[in-house]
């Protein structure tokens, strides 16, 4: 399958850091080999020590110390921002990273625990792709990243853009609660310019042209949307691919949990 380089972003998510950290270690089976990066800020839980310790233990691992973003009161969008482009600029800059052929994005809390080896490895064998993102059983929830037909744009715009009452009620459940109705698992993989899910897979070549934007026209966006565009400008193929599942109802993870 080639080689991939795993990157995530973290804050104060030492209640998930290691179960998240596990499930790289599994996915890293899919691939000849691989690096891992996580870029964190500003924690004032265990995130540091987990993290110090994680990378201690292998010479592959790297966490990038971006302290003092998360406070300038830019909002989480823009610190998560400054965080993905670090990671960019890390991997441009060192050919070891840069030569790899993947790069695997996942946030390090518990959206991603549900995702196999066995899963990923079906769903790359796609063919035509440049990125794939996951998608979630009974609840499709990013729709801030999602740019396709049945998110064609920020659902925080129109619901803000309704008058208070049984409009503004009605426009959530217009375009949010809408939005998120579930994807069959079934379906075929199918084309969008701009998703995430919580976990998405790139080719290499294709994710170091982009940067990620945080920011436009005076209000916080969802980072992924402006990366994204860059990438489709540039003639990328983005998919869902239904049956990358990366997260189930609470409940039944932790029922079948083991197994996973």
């Amino acid at each position: 399958m080639g080689s991939a380089v795993f990157v995530g972003t973290a804050r104060d998510c030492a209640r998930y850091l290691p179960a998240a950290l596990e499930r790289w270690s599994r996915l890293e089976s899919v691939f000849s080999a691989a690096h891992f990066i996580v870029a964190e800020n500003d924690s004032v839980d265990a995130t540091k020590s987990i993290l110090a310790a994680w990378a201690a233990a292998d010479s592959r691992r790297t966490v990038i110390c971006l302290d003092g973003i998360g406070l300038r009161g830019e909002g989480r969008s823009n610190v998560v921002t400054t965080a993905r482009n670090h990671i960019l600029d890390l991997i441009a800059s060192r050919p070891d990273l840069s030569s790899a052929d993947y790069l695997v994005v996942m946030d390090m809390d518990d959206v991603s625990l549900a995702i196999r080896p066995e899963t990923l490895r079906r769903c790359m064998a796609f063919e035509g792709w440049d990125g794939l993102f996951a998608n979630q059983l009974f609840y499709y929830y990013d729709v801030w990243a999602l740019r396709h037909p049945r998110s064609p744009d920020d659902f925080e715009v129109r619901i803000e853009a309704a008058p208070p009452g049984w409009r503004r009620r009605w426009a959530r459940l217009r375009h949010l609660t809408w939005r998120n109705r579930p994807i069959c698992p079934f379906r075929a993989p199918f084309r969008v310019d701009s998703a995430f899910g919580g976990f998405g897979i790139y080719r290499m070549t294709v994710a170091l042209g982009g940067r990620y934007v945080g920011f436009v026209n005076g209000r916080t966006i969802c980072e992924h949307v402006p990366y994204h565009e860059q990438l489709v400008r540039d003639g990328a193929r983005l998919f869902i691919h239904p049956g990358m599942i990366n997260m189930l109802p609470m409940p039944l993870y932790r029922a079948i949990r083991r197994w996973l």
